[in-house]
């Protein structure tokens, strides 16, 4: 009884919530996920927050403001998937790889279906395991915290979700609870973030191979080489090409718990390094990092979304 009352009371707070966030009353909070970037195309984000058991959406253009929120259900059990079968609904940042309509369902994943690139490189690294991940509809009324794993909403409202959805470019942020913070200091985050990419593209472009690993961790990877492996690669690469020219764009920045993307994008005689992987024309250095304490890059694989001229960086 008293956990009942307990879940009506968060609902109830997040309504107010979400009146007061489509108000101009805290038009200037976010949730500490989404980071400003004047670099960034228009897109949209959706994130889920399994405490309130929302799922809300965020359009950016120049900046962020959200445009619609709706209820689901997240896995029966509490905390971030690792194992299959343990009906946890992971946490992280993912990518839609598929748009299912009903057709090609049964009636378990109701008016549409959308698969998670669950696991992502980020979630082997960390041994998480589990597979079909999927943002659902349902017939059935919404039951909280009563799935398998995925994310299910009602039909309706999964419809209405699926103009927002752009196959591996949309990215659903999943957590427990969201943190808002002031907007301000969401577009002083991003800037520096740029900064430091730029500072990134500059070693890079002029072959200053010391300042360019300098950005990195000391336990990043990328496939089978550690940090001096990759500054082998990259010496020989110096050696290679008479002159390097790294062009970024379309650069955004997202965190979920520690993690946190920074899509970039660049043209390199070796071809482009963040697209979806089934679209990469050539491997290349997948900077999908993660960053370490001291914010430098620590993994060299980009989320599923993302393979190879591009940066998705933490």
């Amino acid at each position: 009884m008293r956990d009942r009352l307990f879940a009506a009371a968060l609902r109830l707070m997040t309504a107010i919530c979400l009146s007061l966030l489509l108000s101009d009353a805290i038009a200037a909070t976010l949730p500490d996920n989404l980071i400003i970037s004047p670099k960034a195309h228009p897109h949209y984000v959706i994130i889920v927050e399994k405490a309130s058991q929302r799922v809300f959406v965020y359009q950016f253009n120049g900046d962020y403001r959200l445009v619609a929120s709706f209820p689901c259900a997240t896995g029966e059990n509490g905390g971030d998937k690792q194992t299959s079968g343990d009906r946890r609904t992971p946490e992280g940042i993912y990518f839609f790889t598929k748009a299912c309509d009903s057709s090609f369902l049964s009636a378990t994943y109701g008016a549409r279906a959308f698969p998670m690139n669950y696991p992502n490189p980020m979630d082997e690294r960390r041994d998480k395991g589990g597979y079909s991940i999927w943002l659902h509809g349902t017939k059935e009324k919404l039951k909280d915290r009563s799935t398998n794993g995925c994310i299910a909403m009602n039909n309706a409202d999964v419809v209405r979700l699926d103009p927002y959805i752009k196959l591996w470019d949309t990215p659903i942020i999943i957590q427990e609870n969201l943190n808002l913070r002031e907007v301000d200091a969401s577009r002083e985050e991003g800037q520096t973030f740029l900064e430091e990419i730029e500072g990134w593209r500059q070693a890079w472009s002029e072959k200053d191979l010391d300042r360019y690993l300098s950005y990195y961790s000391s336990a990043f990877r990328w496939q089978n080489l550690d940090l001096q492996g990759w500054r082998q690669k990259k010496e020989r690469l110096n050696r290679a090409y008479q002159a390097i020219q790294v062009q970024l764009g379309n650069i955004r920045f997202f965190r979920q718990g520690g993690y946190g993307p920074r899509n970039l994008r660049r043209d390199l005689p070796f071809g482009p390094l963040c697209l979806p992987r089934h679209q990469a024309p050539v491997p290349g250095p997948e900077l999908c990092e993660l960053a370490d304490p001291g914010g430098r890059l620590a993994a060299g694989r980009a989320p599923a979304g993302a393979a190879g001229p591009g940066l998705q960086a933490a």
